[in-house]
Parts: C-alpha cells; structure tokens; sequence
C-alpha cells in the first residue's frame, strides 16, 4: 500500500481512501507499478469529457436529471431497489426483454449515449455504496446485479453485442474491483455460445463472479438476498419494488438526495409503466 501511495501523483493520492488504494492492487494482481498506471489512468478518464456528451464527464455526470430518463425506462427496464444479505445495493434489469426492443433503442441513443447511461448508472451505484456505508456504520464495496435474460433473443444484435463489450470494457478498466455477483437468470438453452463468447472478454476473476441459472433461480438468489428484497415477480416479498424512477430514499439516490431541486425530467409522452405481459419477467 505504501508503495503504490508513493507511486501516484499527489492530486490522485488526496482523492483515494485506503480501500480504493487496495482496490486497484488487487485488480492488477499486487504489481504495484501496474496498479498505479491503472490508478492514473482512472483520474484522467474520470476528468475527460465522455463521447458524445458536452462537457460531461464520468465525474459529474450526476450533476443534472437526465432529460430522456422515461424513454429509457420504458426500453430499458431496470431497478435500483434492494440490498443483498450483507448490505450491498442491487441492480436488477430485464436484459432478456430489452434484447427484443433492441432495434427501437438505436433510433433514440446511439452507442456512445448508451455507455454515458452505463456510466450514469455505475455512478449511481457509487453514490448507493457511500450511502449505505455511513447508514450501515461499515466499509459497503461492492454491488450485486441480477439479469434476467427471459425473452431474449436468439440472434443477438452486433451493435448490441458492441455495446455490451464496451460496458464490460470501461467496467473492468475503471470500477475494478466493484462486483460481488452477477446472476443471469431464465437463462435459455441457447445462451450456452453466447456466454461462450463473452467469457473471452472477461478477467477470469470477473468470470467466476458470474452465476448462470435457469429457471429455477430463487432458490440461488435467496441464498444471498433476503426474499423481502426480491421483486414479487421473481417469487419474492419485496413490498416497496418499483421498476420506475424516481428511486426511493432507501436507496440513497431519490431527486433529492442527489440534490435535483428543478423538477424531474419531461415525460416523453409514450409514458414509462411496464407493459402487463412484461411483469412476469
């Protein structure tokens, strides 16, 4: 630890604590001259305007509402609710149905605005991390996401499959160290190649985080969050589960917590409610 504080630049040094020190040394296998160029390379990207954005950048990108948050809503369903048995935040996201909506999606964002949304998101989940912390009294790290791959599609896009290379890219390049689980849920027969394929992208260590199941998933997913914290449509209790944003304040990043005092953003008129043949998911 001390030789890799040594190693970076004093600026990077004062915006580290000890846990995201040991953070990068782990992700680069304890060299610490590769976890310090690592570490370098974060602050800049971190700074540096992202694709396609005006002067937005991973650092701030948290400043504004995002002004198109209901059509991705309604494309791209997901959920910032729930924490894990040991406290740590949940994503929860229909990947298998928003396969099906993929060729809709692209006439609204391009591939670069979806790894802005991917960026956005990933900072969502930092500010979820600081905030269960300091409710829990203890350091919080790590996150757990749950996909649900039910309805997706056989023949997957190659501009989606390029965009879901690029989030495993900027993922393991700049939030290392930050999955506890990934649980691919309904996994159909046929994800056998795809996943194939995609574990080539993967740091093996990344690999083994990633929990492939079938339709008899809750049995897994009970083993490590509480069923009060699973959504009713996965065969859970969860009382306060929405699909729709704004999030709620027990997530620790609701309009208000992260200080969005102008209102929300416009609905787009096509509204954001899931469809009914879509709650099953």
């Amino acid at each position: 630890l001390a030789q890799f504080r040594d190693a970076i630049s004093p600026e990077l040094l004062s915006a580290l604590q000890e846990s995201d020190c040991m953070r990068f040394i782990r992700a680069r296998k304890y060299d610490v001259a590769k976890a310090a160029e690592m570490a370098e390379n974060w602050w800049k990207w971190y700074h540096t305007p992202i694709a396609g954005q005006d002067n937005v950048t991973p650092a701030n990108c948290l400043r504004d509402p995002y002004p198109m948050e209901h059509i991705r809503q309604r494309l791209t369903p997901h959920s910032n609710v729930g924490v894990d048995k040991e406290g740590r935040p949940i994503y929860w996201e229909m990947t298998g149905l928003i396969s099906t909506r993929f060729a809709e999606l692209s006439k609204y964002f391009s591939v670069d605005e979806l790894q802005f949304l991917h960026i956005r998101q990933q900072e969502l989940m930092m500010k979820r991390l600081e905030y269960l912390s300091a409710k829990s009294g203890k350091s919080i790290e790590k996150v757990v996401c749950v996909m649900n791959l039910k309805d997706l599609v056989y023949s997957l896009d190659t501009q989606a499959l390029k965009a879901f290379h690029l989030t495993l890219v900027i993922d393991q390049n700049y939030y290392p160290e930050r999955l506890q689980y990934l649980f691919m849920i309904n996994a159909p027969w046929f994800f056998t190649a795809t996943w194939a394929m995609v574990r080539t992208w993967l740091d093996p260590v990344t690999a083994d985080k990633i929990k492939i199941v079938g339709s008899d998933y809750l049995s897994t997913l009970r083993e490590h969050i509480p069923d009060c914290e699973i959504p009713p449509e996965l065969g859970g209790s969860c009382q306060d589960f929405t699909w729709q944003y704004p999030w709620p304040e027990r997530t620790g990043i609701s309009p208000s917590q992260l200080g969005y005092v102008d209102g929300e953003p416009e609905d787009d008129g096509e509204g954001s409610e899931i469809d009914e043949d879509e709650d099953d998911w």
